[in-house]
């Protein structure tokens, strides 16, 4: 992660300050040049996305991508808790990470 920030703040895109509430801590924050180039890479992904489900997918797919849509949603948007997230192995004891 520090060097990720090291890279963002050395093309101007993060600042660095001290926490007023913590010395230890450093806090980042985007610049106006890094929101705008946020925005570009952001817009820019959007419409590569847009026009490969257009071009690639049958009207079949495009449909149920719209439904699997609903579904991720619905499941970001759950309260599950952090543990129950690690599936069902998690449940058993089993510590081992899984892809």
């Amino acid at each position: 992660m520090a060097q990720t920030l090291a890279v963002l703040e050395k093309h101007g895109l993060v600042t660095r300050s001290p926490d007023p509430a913590d010395g230890r801590r450093v806090l980042f924050s985007a610049t106006q040049r890094g929101r705008e180039e946020a925005e570009h890479w952001l817009q820019a992904r959007e419409t590569w996305l847009t026009d490969a489900i257009e071009l690639t997918l049958t009207d079949e797919e495009r449909s149920g991508l719209t439904s699997l849509v609903g579904v991720l949603e619905r499941l970001a948007d759950s309260d599950a808790t952090s543990s129950s997230r690690r599936g069902p192995a998690s449940a058993s004891g089993d510590t081992r990470r899984r892809p």
